[in-house]
């Protein structure tokens, strides 16, 4: 048996046979992949499906699984969904992992902007005015009526009261300031 010396800066990748199977274990975790991509596929609807290349039988069991309401059926559609995904093209396969990919980082982004604008928002109601003046000047915020927004949730967070106003605050915030919007808003308060 050959010795490996990983000192050598080998590639393995090289010395790697196409013409060695793969292991039962490794087709089944392939296959478990692949269902799940198929599944996640499924969930998201028809106008998305027709942005990807997909087969026409694909197609429609992913529209089937979209109508099956009982657990044992829907387990056997995504078990089908997932041996025609094994048999679409390896191109086709790509596509659509780009695709989720592209959509989990999207929801990544979109979940840290929203904990961002909560953030801003929680310290602007506690009271921060040196923070509210930077951000009143702003380009995309109306600076009386975000002056006015401060000022109410500031009242209602120290009265105690329902958090109507850090709302209204909140989605004040999410309406004017966009992607852009949020780096002119770390440049101001970068000045701190």
């Amino acid at each position: 048996m050959e010795e490996i010396n990983f000192d050598e800066g080998r590639n393995f990748e090289e010395d790697w046979d196409e013409d060695v199977p793969r292991s039962r274990s490794r087709k089944k975790q392939e296959a478990k992949a692949l269902e799940a991509m198929g599944v996640i596929l499924a969930t998201m609807g028809e106008d998305v499906w027709q942005e990807l290349p997909l087969s026409p039988e694909l197609y429609r069991a992913l529209v089937d699984l979209k109508e099956i309401r009982s657990h044992g059926a829907r387990k056997r559609q995504e078990k089908r969904i997932g041996t025609l995904m094994r048999h679409e093209e390896t191109e086709t396969i790509a596509a659509i992992a780009r695709f989720l990919e592209d959509g989990e980082s999207r929801k990544r982004r979109e979940h840290s902007r929203t904990q961002y604008l909560e953030s801003l928002r929680d310290r602007l109601a506690a009271g921060n005015e040196g923070l509210a003046e930077k951000l009143a000047r702003h380009p995309g915020l109306e600076k009386n009526h975000f002056l006015f927004l401060v000022d109410q949730a500031v009242r209602e967070k120290t009265t105690g009261k329902p958090k109507g106003s850090r709302r209204t605050l909140f989605r004040y915030l999410n309406e004017r300031l966009d992607g852009e919007g949020l780096d002119l808003v770390d440049g101001f308060l970068s000045d701190e």
